[in-house]
């Protein structure tokens, strides 16, 4: 079974995709145009290649666990990353993936220990279990994310 991990910005889309016998993928989908509007077509269209590509390779995920949108204060950026996060479940609905939307602090306690874990102990949890695999705090956290989605399928 091969489960994807799906940690969202306003500016990134980072994945990782976990499956049987150590395998281990990640992606980074990133866009810096200052434009939200052709940023969120830049970052859509990147997730989309992504999921054709991992088709293409016979090895698309079996689910895919989404990060779901942090509250911050700023509700513009609220919305920007909830609408990276909506266009992740289109694509992935589209290509008849199955997705769960996950509470950061659900994944955080199941995986970390801790509800509140802090980007430092996700990191150095992450560095443990995967090593030089973990490039950035967003695959990192795509990480977690996709070990909670596999130690919570079928529950």
């Amino acid at each position: 079974m091969r489960v994807m991990g799906v940690d969202c910005s306003s500016k990134i889309i980072a994945a990782v995709l976990l499956g049987d016998n150590d395998f281990f993928k990640s992606y980074l989908m990133e866009s810096k145009n200052s434009d939200w509007d052709i940023r969120s077509r830049e970052l859509f269209d990147q997730f989309f290649d992504l999921t054709r590509r991992l088709k293409d390779d016979k090895i698309e995920p079996d689910i895919v666990y989404i990060e779901q949108a942090i509250f911050l204060q700023n509700i513009k950026a609220t919305l920007i990353i909830d609408s990276v996060i909506n266009a992740v479940k289109f694509i992935s609905h589209m290509n008849n993936i199955p997705y769960i939307i996950v509470d950061n602090k659900s994944w955080k306690k199941s995986v970390i220990g801790n509800g509140k874990a802090s980007k430092e102990q996700i990191m150095e949890w992450a560095k443990v279990g995967y090593g030089d695999k973990i490039t950035t705090q967003d695959t990192a956290d795509a990480c977690a994310i996709a070990t909670f989605g596999r130690l919570s399928y079928g529950r």
